[in-house]
Protein backbone atom coordinates (compact mmCIF):
# COMPACT_ATOMS: atom_id res chain seq x y z
CA UNK A 1 0.00 0.00 0.00
CA UNK A 2 1.21 3.83 -0.34
CA UNK A 3 2.48 6.24 2.25
CA UNK A 4 2.04 9.73 2.11
CA UNK A 5 5.82 10.49 2.03
CA UNK A 6 7.16 12.59 -1.43
CA UNK A 7 10.40 12.70 -2.15
CA UNK A 8 10.84 15.99 -1.00
CA UNK A 9 9.56 14.96 2.63
CA UNK A 10 11.85 11.91 2.85
CA UNK A 11 15.16 14.28 1.13
CA UNK A 12 14.47 17.07 3.83
CA UNK A 13 13.84 15.41 7.15
CA UNK A 14 16.98 12.96 6.48
CA UNK A 15 19.47 15.71 5.19
CA UNK A 16 19.25 17.93 8.68
CA UNK A 17 19.97 14.68 10.54
CA UNK A 18 22.52 13.29 7.74
CA UNK A 19 24.66 16.14 6.91
CA UNK A 20 25.93 17.59 10.77
CA UNK A 21 28.63 18.23 11.37
CA UNK A 22 30.73 18.12 14.70
CA UNK A 23 29.14 20.84 17.09
CA UNK A 24 31.48 23.16 19.25
CA UNK A 25 30.67 25.44 21.86
CA UNK A 26 28.20 25.97 24.62
CA UNK A 27 24.88 26.43 24.50
CA UNK A 28 22.27 29.10 25.54
CA UNK A 29 18.45 28.93 25.83
CA UNK A 30 16.67 32.37 26.94
CA UNK A 31 12.48 31.02 27.21
CA UNK A 32 10.32 33.93 27.82
CA UNK A 33 6.26 33.23 28.85
CA UNK A 34 3.67 35.88 30.00
CA UNK A 35 0.30 34.39 30.67
CA UNK A 36 -1.14 37.87 31.84
CA UNK A 37 -0.47 41.46 31.11
CA UNK A 38 -0.95 44.14 33.34
CA UNK A 39 -2.57 46.58 31.01
CA UNK A 40 -5.61 47.03 28.83
CA UNK A 41 -5.56 46.26 25.22
CA UNK A 42 -3.93 42.51 25.88
CA UNK A 43 -6.28 39.30 25.92
CA UNK A 44 -4.32 37.50 28.85
CA UNK A 45 -3.52 33.77 28.41
CA UNK A 46 -3.53 30.36 29.73
CA UNK A 47 -0.67 28.40 28.50
CA UNK A 48 2.33 30.46 27.61
CA UNK A 49 3.81 30.25 30.99
CA UNK A 50 3.83 26.36 30.59
CA UNK A 51 4.99 26.08 27.22
CA UNK A 52 8.36 27.55 28.76
CA UNK A 53 8.32 25.66 32.19
CA UNK A 54 8.00 22.35 30.16
CA UNK A 55 10.62 23.59 27.56
CA UNK A 56 12.85 24.20 30.49
CA UNK A 57 12.97 20.38 31.73
CA UNK A 58 13.77 18.91 28.39
CA UNK A 59 16.51 21.66 27.37
CA UNK A 60 17.94 21.63 31.01
CA UNK A 61 20.31 19.18 30.58
CA UNK A 62 22.29 20.37 26.97
CA UNK A 63 21.23 23.94 27.65
CA UNK A 64 22.26 26.91 30.11
CA UNK A 65 18.35 28.12 30.93
CA UNK A 66 17.42 32.02 31.05
CA UNK A 67 13.93 32.14 31.92
CA UNK A 68 11.54 34.58 32.69
CA UNK A 69 8.06 34.54 33.08
CA UNK A 70 4.86 37.33 33.71
CA UNK A 71 4.12 35.79 36.92
CA UNK A 72 7.65 35.86 38.34
CA UNK A 73 8.99 38.75 40.28
CA UNK A 74 12.38 40.77 40.16
CA UNK A 75 14.67 39.73 37.48
CA UNK A 76 12.96 37.13 36.57
CA UNK A 77 9.60 39.17 35.61
CA UNK A 78 8.97 39.14 32.20
CA UNK A 79 9.18 43.10 31.56
CA UNK A 80 10.99 45.18 28.92
CA UNK A 81 13.97 45.83 31.35
CA UNK A 82 14.41 42.73 32.38
CA UNK A 83 14.28 40.91 29.12
CA UNK A 84 16.74 43.09 27.62
CA UNK A 85 18.93 42.70 30.57
CA UNK A 86 18.63 38.79 29.91
CA UNK A 87 19.32 38.91 26.38
CA UNK A 88 22.58 40.97 27.03
CA UNK A 89 23.50 39.12 30.20
CA UNK A 90 23.53 35.84 27.95
CA UNK A 91 25.26 37.55 25.05
CA UNK A 92 27.81 38.93 27.29
CA UNK A 93 28.55 35.06 27.41
CA UNK A 94 28.49 33.97 24.53
CA UNK A 95 31.52 33.26 21.81
CA UNK A 96 31.03 32.91 18.07
CA UNK A 97 31.32 29.33 18.57
CA UNK A 98 28.18 28.93 20.76
CA UNK A 99 24.36 27.87 20.47
CA UNK A 100 21.73 30.58 21.00
CA UNK A 101 18.05 29.02 21.87
CA UNK A 102 15.19 31.68 21.89
CA UNK A 103 11.70 30.81 22.99
CA UNK A 104 9.00 33.38 23.26
CA UNK A 105 5.42 32.08 23.78
CA UNK A 106 2.99 35.32 24.83
CA UNK A 107 1.89 38.07 22.05
CA UNK A 108 3.48 39.89 19.49
CA UNK A 109 2.08 43.20 17.41
CA UNK A 110 3.60 44.61 13.94
CA UNK A 111 3.35 48.36 13.77
CA UNK A 112 3.86 50.92 11.32
CA UNK A 113 7.33 53.61 12.30
CA UNK A 114 9.31 55.93 10.45
CA UNK A 115 12.52 54.97 9.71
CA UNK A 116 14.91 57.47 7.40
CA UNK A 117 11.53 59.46 6.68
CA UNK A 118 9.73 56.24 5.35
CA UNK A 119 7.38 54.15 6.86
CA UNK A 120 8.48 50.51 7.86
CA UNK A 121 6.16 47.65 9.02
CA UNK A 122 8.24 46.44 12.41
CA UNK A 123 7.41 43.30 14.56
CA UNK A 124 7.63 43.30 18.37
CA UNK A 125 7.32 40.54 21.27
CA UNK A 126 5.06 42.28 23.51
CA UNK A 127 6.48 42.22 27.32
CA UNK A 128 4.28 42.14 30.23
CA UNK A 129 3.78 45.62 30.78
CA UNK A 130 3.57 46.59 27.49
CA UNK A 131 1.26 49.27 26.24
CA UNK A 132 -0.73 48.56 22.36
CA UNK A 133 0.10 52.12 22.00
CA UNK A 134 3.04 52.25 22.65
CA UNK A 135 6.16 50.90 20.80
CA UNK A 136 8.52 51.92 23.23
CA UNK A 137 7.29 49.24 25.32
CA UNK A 138 7.43 46.68 22.98
CA UNK A 139 10.75 44.62 21.90
CA UNK A 140 11.27 45.04 18.34
CA UNK A 141 12.23 42.12 16.68
CA UNK A 142 15.22 44.15 14.65
CA UNK A 143 16.67 44.66 17.73
CA UNK A 144 17.05 41.22 18.38
CA UNK A 145 18.36 40.11 15.13
CA UNK A 146 20.68 43.27 15.12
CA UNK A 147 22.41 41.61 18.40
CA UNK A 148 22.47 38.69 17.09
CA UNK A 149 23.89 39.35 14.51
CA UNK A 150 26.77 41.24 16.51
CA UNK A 151 26.99 39.29 19.41
CA UNK A 152 25.18 35.97 18.51
CA UNK A 153 26.82 32.57 18.01
CA UNK A 154 27.74 29.86 15.77
CA UNK A 155 23.92 29.59 15.55
CA UNK A 156 21.26 31.16 16.87
CA UNK A 157 17.30 29.94 16.53
CA UNK A 158 14.14 31.52 17.60
CA UNK A 159 10.45 30.09 17.97
CA UNK A 160 8.27 32.26 18.33
CA UNK A 161 4.38 32.29 19.11
CA UNK A 162 3.61 35.69 18.99
CA UNK A 163 0.17 35.69 17.97
CA UNK A 164 -1.89 33.51 19.84
CA UNK A 165 -5.30 33.37 20.59
CA UNK A 166 -7.64 30.88 22.28
CA UNK A 167 -9.99 28.35 20.90
CA UNK A 168 -12.92 30.73 20.53
CA UNK A 169 -12.03 32.51 16.80
CA UNK A 170 -13.98 35.56 17.09
CA UNK A 171 -10.80 36.59 19.95
CA UNK A 172 -7.78 37.93 19.61
CA UNK A 173 -5.42 40.07 17.71
CA UNK A 174 -2.90 39.20 15.19
CA UNK A 175 0.53 38.60 15.96
CA UNK A 176 3.76 38.04 14.54
CA UNK A 177 4.23 36.20 11.40
CA UNK A 178 7.41 35.78 9.00
CA UNK A 179 6.46 37.72 6.11
CA UNK A 180 8.66 40.25 6.72
CA UNK A 181 12.04 38.20 7.91
CA UNK A 182 13.46 37.74 4.07
CA UNK A 183 17.00 37.99 5.09
CA UNK A 184 18.19 36.20 8.03
CA UNK A 185 22.41 36.82 9.13
CA UNK A 186 24.46 33.67 8.68
CA UNK A 187 23.55 31.06 11.24
CA UNK A 188 20.02 32.16 11.66
CA UNK A 189 16.58 30.40 11.82
CA UNK A 190 13.57 31.29 13.13
CA UNK A 191 9.96 29.49 13.29
CA UNK A 192 6.60 31.45 13.79
CA UNK A 193 4.15 29.64 15.06
CA UNK A 194 1.44 30.88 11.83
CA UNK A 195 1.98 32.61 8.76
CA UNK A 196 0.50 35.34 7.69
CA UNK A 197 -3.32 36.45 8.37
CA UNK A 198 -3.36 33.72 10.81
CA UNK A 199 -4.04 33.01 14.60
CA UNK A 200 -2.07 31.02 16.68
CA UNK A 201 -4.24 28.85 19.29
CA UNK A 202 -3.41 27.44 22.54
CA UNK A 203 -5.97 24.30 24.07
CA UNK A 204 -5.89 22.43 27.13
CA UNK A 205 -6.26 19.32 24.48
CA UNK A 206 -2.73 19.83 23.67
CA UNK A 207 -1.17 18.04 26.28
CA UNK A 208 -3.13 19.17 28.96
CA UNK A 209 -2.57 22.65 28.05
CA UNK A 210 -0.45 24.18 25.56
CA UNK A 211 -0.10 26.11 22.73
CA UNK A 212 -0.34 23.97 19.97
CA UNK A 213 3.00 25.33 18.28
CA UNK A 214 4.87 24.72 21.63
CA UNK A 215 3.15 21.47 22.09
CA UNK A 216 4.54 19.76 19.23
CA UNK A 217 7.99 21.52 19.88
CA UNK A 218 8.11 20.10 23.71
CA UNK A 219 6.53 16.58 22.31
CA UNK A 220 9.02 16.48 19.35
CA UNK A 221 11.89 17.28 22.21
CA UNK A 222 10.66 14.50 24.27
CA UNK A 223 12.33 12.20 21.58
CA UNK A 224 9.74 11.61 19.05
CA UNK A 225 11.35 13.92 16.73
CA UNK A 226 14.50 11.84 17.25
CA UNK A 227 16.56 10.12 14.92
CA UNK A 228 17.67 6.35 15.22
CA UNK A 229 20.27 7.74 18.17
CA UNK A 230 17.74 9.34 20.00
CA UNK A 231 19.03 13.09 18.82
CA UNK A 232 16.45 15.60 18.05
CA UNK A 233 18.33 17.85 15.82
CA UNK A 234 16.94 21.56 14.62
CA UNK A 235 15.59 20.43 11.29
CA UNK A 236 13.66 16.88 12.54
CA UNK A 237 12.02 19.07 14.94
CA UNK A 238 11.17 21.38 12.70
CA UNK A 239 9.56 18.86 10.48
CA UNK A 240 7.92 16.98 12.42
CA UNK A 241 6.15 20.10 14.21
CA UNK A 242 5.53 21.01 10.54
CA UNK A 243 3.71 17.45 10.07
CA UNK A 244 1.72 17.27 12.96
CA UNK A 245 0.14 20.59 12.96
CA UNK A 246 -0.56 20.25 9.63
CA UNK A 247 -2.60 16.61 10.44
CA UNK A 248 -3.63 17.27 14.05
CA UNK A 249 -4.78 21.10 14.17
CA UNK A 250 -8.04 20.59 13.02
CA UNK A 251 -9.17 17.69 16.22
CA UNK A 252 -7.49 20.21 18.45
CA UNK A 253 -9.54 23.28 17.27
CA UNK A 254 -11.98 21.97 14.94
CA UNK A 255 -14.05 25.58 15.67
CA UNK A 256 -10.49 27.66 13.97
CA UNK A 257 -11.74 29.06 10.62
CA UNK A 258 -8.41 28.52 9.07
CA UNK A 259 -5.16 26.20 9.76
CA UNK A 260 -2.67 27.30 11.77
CA UNK A 261 0.72 26.87 9.90
CA UNK A 262 3.80 27.15 10.97
CA UNK A 263 6.69 29.83 9.28
CA UNK A 264 10.23 29.13 8.94
CA UNK A 265 12.75 31.32 7.59
CA UNK A 266 16.29 30.17 7.80
CA UNK A 267 19.86 30.69 6.92
CA UNK A 268 21.91 27.94 8.58
CA UNK A 269 24.86 25.62 7.40
CA UNK A 270 24.14 22.91 9.97
CA UNK A 271 21.76 21.41 12.50
CA UNK A 272 22.50 21.18 15.77
CA UNK A 273 21.39 18.61 17.95
CA UNK A 274 18.98 20.29 20.85
CA UNK A 275 18.29 17.53 22.60
CA UNK A 276 18.97 13.52 23.32
CA UNK A 277 16.90 10.61 24.17
CA UNK A 278 17.28 6.93 24.46
CA UNK A 279 15.09 5.32 21.69
CA UNK A 280 12.50 3.54 23.27
CA UNK A 281 12.21 0.15 22.70
CA UNK A 282 9.70 -1.76 21.78
CA UNK A 283 8.13 -4.20 23.73
CA UNK A 284 8.38 -8.07 22.88
CA UNK A 285 5.05 -9.48 21.40
CA UNK A 286 4.52 -13.05 20.79
CA UNK A 287 3.32 -13.19 16.85
CA UNK A 288 0.07 -15.27 16.99
CA UNK A 289 0.05 -18.34 15.06
CA UNK A 290 -1.99 -17.58 11.33
CA UNK A 291 -3.39 -19.86 9.34
CA UNK A 292 -1.80 -20.69 6.05
CA UNK A 293 -2.60 -17.95 3.40
CA UNK A 294 -4.06 -18.87 0.34
CA UNK A 295 -4.08 -17.64 -3.75
CA UNK A 296 -6.49 -15.29 -4.06
CA UNK A 297 -9.64 -16.96 -6.75
CA UNK A 298 -12.83 -16.10 -7.49
CA UNK A 299 -14.37 -17.77 -4.46
CA UNK A 300 -13.26 -15.02 -2.51
CA UNK A 301 -14.92 -12.40 -4.72
CA UNK A 302 -12.55 -10.21 -4.78
CA UNK A 303 -11.54 -10.59 -8.05
CA UNK A 304 -12.28 -7.32 -10.05
CA UNK A 305 -11.99 -3.14 -10.18
CA UNK A 306 -12.38 -1.33 -7.12
CA UNK A 307 -12.15 2.65 -6.57
CA UNK A 308 -11.16 3.82 -3.69
CA UNK A 309 -13.28 5.83 -1.56
CA UNK A 310 -12.12 7.03 1.63
CA UNK A 311 -8.49 6.48 2.88
CA UNK A 312 -7.85 7.50 6.75
CA UNK A 313 -4.06 6.89 8.68
CA UNK A 314 -3.12 8.84 11.96
CA UNK A 315 -6.52 9.48 12.62
CA UNK A 316 -6.78 11.63 9.73
CA UNK A 317 -9.24 11.46 6.30
CA UNK A 318 -8.40 12.31 2.82
CA UNK A 319 -9.87 14.62 1.34
CA UNK A 320 -12.01 12.79 -1.83
CA UNK A 321 -10.13 14.70 -4.49
CA UNK A 322 -6.76 13.35 -2.79
CA UNK A 323 -8.43 9.35 -3.30
CA UNK A 324 -10.62 10.00 -6.68
CA UNK A 325 -7.98 8.69 -9.16
CA UNK A 326 -6.93 5.76 -7.10
CA UNK A 327 -7.96 2.39 -7.83
CA UNK A 328 -7.03 -1.18 -7.01
CA UNK A 329 -7.42 -4.56 -9.53
CA UNK A 330 -7.44 -7.94 -7.83
CA UNK A 331 -7.04 -10.60 -10.95
CA UNK A 332 -7.38 -14.37 -9.74
CA UNK A 333 -3.71 -15.16 -10.32
CA UNK A 334 -2.79 -13.48 -6.90
CA UNK A 335 -1.90 -10.25 -8.75
CA UNK A 336 -2.91 -6.91 -6.98
CA UNK A 337 -2.38 -3.72 -9.02
CA UNK A 338 -2.50 -0.23 -7.50
CA UNK A 339 -3.89 2.50 -10.14
CA UNK A 340 -3.44 6.02 -10.33
CA UNK A 341 -3.75 8.41 -12.23
CA UNK A 342 -0.03 9.15 -12.41
CA UNK A 343 0.96 5.45 -12.96
CA UNK A 344 0.61 1.25 -11.71
CA UNK A 345 2.10 -0.01 -8.73
CA UNK A 346 2.33 -3.92 -9.13
CA UNK A 347 1.82 -6.48 -5.73
CA UNK A 348 1.45 -10.19 -4.98
CA UNK A 349 -1.64 -11.00 -3.00
CA UNK A 350 -3.33 -13.46 -0.69
CA UNK A 351 -5.55 -13.94 1.59
CA UNK A 352 -7.57 -16.20 3.69
CA UNK A 353 -11.25 -15.83 3.48
CA UNK A 354 -11.87 -18.17 6.29
CA UNK A 355 -11.13 -16.47 8.68
CA UNK A 356 -13.14 -13.39 10.92
CA UNK A 357 -12.30 -10.47 9.66
CA UNK A 358 -10.39 -12.48 6.48
CA UNK A 359 -7.39 -11.72 6.21
CA UNK A 360 -4.89 -10.52 3.36
CA UNK A 361 -0.87 -10.19 3.08
CA UNK A 362 0.01 -7.66 0.16
CA UNK A 363 3.64 -7.73 -0.83
CA UNK A 364 5.61 -5.84 -2.91
CA UNK A 365 8.43 -6.59 -5.59
CA UNK A 366 11.26 -6.36 -3.04
CA UNK A 367 9.40 -9.05 -0.91
CA UNK A 368 8.11 -6.22 2.14
CA UNK A 369 4.88 -8.02 3.41
CA UNK A 370 2.14 -5.40 4.55
CA UNK A 371 -0.12 -7.49 6.24
CA UNK A 372 -4.20 -6.63 6.84
CA UNK A 373 -7.56 -7.42 7.45
CA UNK A 374 -10.37 -6.90 5.12
CA UNK A 375 -14.30 -7.44 4.84
CA UNK A 376 -16.79 -7.61 2.00
CA UNK A 377 -20.42 -6.17 2.35
CA UNK A 378 -21.71 -6.05 -1.13
CA UNK A 379 -20.16 -4.03 -3.28
CA UNK A 380 -18.08 -2.50 -0.88
CA UNK A 381 -14.60 -3.70 0.57
CA UNK A 382 -12.88 -2.65 3.41
CA UNK A 383 -9.10 -3.27 4.13
CA UNK A 384 -7.20 -2.12 7.31
CA UNK A 385 -3.52 -2.93 6.84
CA UNK A 386 -0.15 -2.08 8.70
CA UNK A 387 2.75 -1.05 7.69
CA UNK A 388 5.34 -4.00 6.80
CA UNK A 389 6.96 -5.05 10.17
CA UNK A 390 4.54 -4.33 12.16
CA UNK A 391 1.35 -6.51 13.43
CA UNK A 392 -1.51 -7.11 11.61
CA UNK A 393 -4.54 -5.16 12.71
CA UNK A 394 -7.25 -6.76 14.53
CA UNK A 395 -9.97 -3.72 13.72
CA UNK A 396 -10.91 -1.51 11.25
CA UNK A 397 -9.72 1.81 12.18
CA UNK A 398 -6.39 3.80 11.81
CA UNK A 399 -6.39 5.90 15.36
CA UNK A 400 -3.12 8.43 15.82
CA UNK A 401 -0.17 6.57 16.54
CA UNK A 402 -1.09 3.41 14.18
CA UNK A 403 1.13 2.61 11.56
CA UNK A 404 -0.97 1.80 8.65
CA UNK A 405 -3.91 2.69 6.95
CA UNK A 406 -7.79 1.93 6.65
CA UNK A 407 -9.39 1.70 3.30
CA UNK A 408 -12.92 2.00 1.97
CA UNK A 409 -13.28 0.50 -1.78
CA UNK A 410 -16.41 0.05 -4.28
CA UNK A 411 -16.41 -1.98 -6.93
CA UNK A 412 -17.54 -0.48 -10.43
CA UNK A 413 -18.75 -3.60 -11.78
CA UNK A 414 -16.14 -4.47 -14.23
CA UNK A 415 -14.31 -7.85 -13.33
CA UNK A 416 -11.29 -8.53 -14.62
CA UNK A 417 -9.20 -11.74 -15.18
CA UNK A 418 -5.54 -11.24 -15.47
CA UNK A 419 -3.12 -8.37 -15.20
CA UNK A 420 -0.23 -8.73 -17.16
CA UNK A 421 2.50 -10.29 -15.86
CA UNK A 422 5.19 -7.16 -16.31
CA UNK A 423 4.77 -3.36 -15.87
CA UNK A 424 3.33 -1.86 -18.70
CA UNK A 425 5.72 0.34 -20.80
CA UNK A 426 5.11 3.73 -20.15
CA UNK A 427 6.30 5.65 -23.32
CA UNK A 428 5.47 8.80 -22.38
CA UNK A 429 8.27 11.23 -22.68
CA UNK A 430 10.13 9.02 -25.47
CA UNK A 431 14.33 9.51 -25.58
CA UNK A 432 13.91 11.55 -22.70
CA UNK A 433 12.48 9.15 -20.00
CA UNK A 434 15.16 6.57 -21.29
CA UNK A 435 17.36 8.49 -20.10
CA UNK A 436 15.96 8.71 -16.57
CA UNK A 437 15.62 4.64 -16.43
CA UNK A 438 18.92 3.66 -13.95
CA UNK A 439 20.75 5.20 -10.44
CA UNK A 440 21.44 8.41 -9.81
CA UNK A 441 23.80 9.70 -7.02
CA UNK A 442 22.40 12.86 -5.70
CA UNK A 443 25.57 14.91 -5.27
CA UNK A 444 23.96 18.41 -4.72
CA UNK A 445 21.44 19.40 -2.43
CA UNK A 446 19.99 23.34 -2.18
CA UNK A 447 17.21 24.19 -0.17
CA UNK A 448 15.49 27.64 1.08
CA UNK A 449 18.87 29.11 0.04
CA UNK A 450 21.09 26.43 1.41
CA UNK A 451 23.81 23.92 -0.15
CA UNK A 452 24.42 20.74 1.26
CA UNK A 453 28.44 19.97 0.27
CA UNK A 454 28.88 16.53 -1.94
CA UNK A 455 30.75 14.78 1.36
CA UNK A 456 27.83 15.05 3.57
CA UNK A 457 25.76 13.68 1.29
CA UNK A 458 27.76 11.31 0.24
CA UNK A 459 27.40 10.16 3.95
CA UNK A 460 24.07 9.95 3.80
CA UNK A 461 23.85 7.43 0.85
CA UNK A 462 21.28 9.37 -1.42
CA UNK A 463 20.27 7.58 -4.80
CA UNK A 464 17.62 7.98 -7.01
CA UNK A 465 16.43 4.73 -8.98
CA UNK A 466 14.36 5.54 -12.31
CA UNK A 467 12.90 2.02 -13.67
CA UNK A 468 9.91 2.62 -16.24
CA UNK A 469 7.16 3.18 -13.51
CA UNK A 470 8.26 3.81 -10.51
CA UNK A 471 11.43 5.88 -8.19
CA UNK A 472 13.07 4.80 -5.63
CA UNK A 473 14.77 7.19 -3.42
CA UNK A 474 17.33 5.19 -1.51
CA UNK A 475 19.61 6.46 1.69
CA UNK A 476 21.76 4.85 3.72
CA UNK A 477 19.87 3.26 7.42
CA UNK A 478 16.66 3.57 6.18
CA UNK A 479 13.81 1.65 3.98
CA UNK A 480 13.95 2.77 0.16
CA UNK A 481 10.98 4.44 -0.54
CA UNK A 482 8.77 4.64 -3.88
CA UNK A 483 6.85 7.07 -5.60
CA UNK A 484 5.60 7.13 -9.24
CA UNK A 485 6.49 9.47 -11.94
CA UNK A 486 6.40 11.43 -15.10
CA UNK A 487 7.96 13.41 -17.55
CA UNK A 488 7.08 15.63 -20.00
CA UNK A 489 9.51 16.70 -22.56
CA UNK A 490 7.05 19.50 -24.52
CA UNK A 491 7.39 22.26 -21.87
CA UNK A 492 9.88 24.53 -21.25
CA UNK A 493 11.56 24.22 -18.75
CA UNK A 494 11.05 20.35 -19.21
CA UNK A 495 8.68 19.30 -16.50
CA UNK A 496 8.27 16.12 -14.19
CA UNK A 497 5.92 15.28 -11.51
CA UNK A 498 6.35 12.92 -8.59
CA UNK A 499 3.41 11.20 -6.93
CA UNK A 500 2.18 9.57 -3.51
CA UNK A 501 -0.82 8.68 -1.61
CA UNK A 502 -2.36 11.34 -3.98
CA UNK A 503 0.20 14.22 -3.29
CA UNK A 504 1.90 15.17 -6.56
CA UNK A 505 5.25 17.14 -6.29
CA UNK A 506 5.68 19.63 -9.57
CA UNK A 507 9.09 20.09 -10.99
CA UNK A 508 11.44 20.44 -13.78
CA UNK A 509 14.24 18.80 -14.75
CA UNK A 510 17.43 19.41 -17.49
CA UNK A 511 20.21 16.76 -18.77
CA UNK A 512 23.83 17.58 -19.28
CA UNK A 513 25.58 14.62 -20.14
CA UNK A 514 25.14 12.28 -17.41
CA UNK A 515 24.33 15.05 -14.71
CA UNK A 516 20.66 15.65 -13.96
CA UNK A 517 19.31 18.82 -12.55
CA UNK A 518 15.63 18.65 -10.49
CA UNK A 519 13.77 21.54 -9.04
CA UNK A 520 10.64 20.06 -7.47
CA UNK A 521 8.34 22.23 -5.31
CA UNK A 522 6.74 20.77 -2.00
CA UNK A 523 2.97 19.40 -2.54
CA UNK A 524 -0.15 22.09 -3.09
CA UNK A 525 2.68 24.80 -4.45
CA UNK A 526 3.23 25.48 -8.15
CA UNK A 527 5.50 24.50 -10.78
CA UNK A 528 9.03 26.04 -10.14
CA UNK A 529 10.17 27.44 -13.59
CA UNK A 530 13.72 28.10 -12.60
CA UNK A 531 16.67 25.74 -11.05
CA UNK A 532 17.09 27.59 -7.86
CA UNK A 533 16.17 27.45 -4.40
CA UNK A 534 16.26 30.63 -2.31
CA UNK A 535 15.18 31.16 1.26
CA UNK A 536 11.43 30.77 1.22
CA UNK A 537 10.93 28.63 -2.01
CA UNK A 538 9.29 25.68 -1.18
CA UNK A 539 11.23 22.94 -2.19
CA UNK A 540 14.71 22.10 -3.26
CA UNK A 541 17.23 21.68 -6.39
CA UNK A 542 19.09 18.73 -6.82
CA UNK A 543 21.80 18.07 -9.07
CA UNK A 544 22.58 14.06 -9.76
CA UNK A 545 25.13 12.02 -11.28
CA UNK A 546 24.51 8.75 -12.84
CA UNK A 547 25.88 5.90 -11.75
Amino acid sequence: MIRLVGILGLLLVTLTSSSLRAEEGKKYAILIGINKYEKRGFDNLQFAEKDVDDLEELLKDNFEITKLKGSLTGRSKANKENILAAFQTVFAKMTKEDTLLIALAGHGQQSTIILNEQQKEEAFFCPCDALTTDIKTLISFSSIMKDIDEKGGKTNLMLVDACRNDPDPTRGRGGIDGSRFKDLPEGVAVVFSCSRMQRAYETDKAGGGHGIFFHYVIEGLKGHAGNKKGEVTWGRLIAYVDEEMSENFATLVPTAPFKQTPQKVSNLTSSPVLARRTPPVAPRVEAPIEPPMQNISRKHKLVGDWRLTMRESEGNRQSDEEVADTSIRFDNANRMLVLTDAGQVPCTVRVDADNTPGYIDVIDAEGKVEKGIYRLQGNRLTICYADAGQARPTEFDAPEGFAGALLVLESDGNPRQQIPQQNPPNNQGGADRAKFIGTWKVVTVEANGNRVAEDELADAGFKLIFTNNALTIRRKGAEDDVVTWSIDPTTSPKSINTVKGGKTELGIYDFDGTTLSLCIAQPDNDRPTRFDAPSGFPGMVLVLRKE
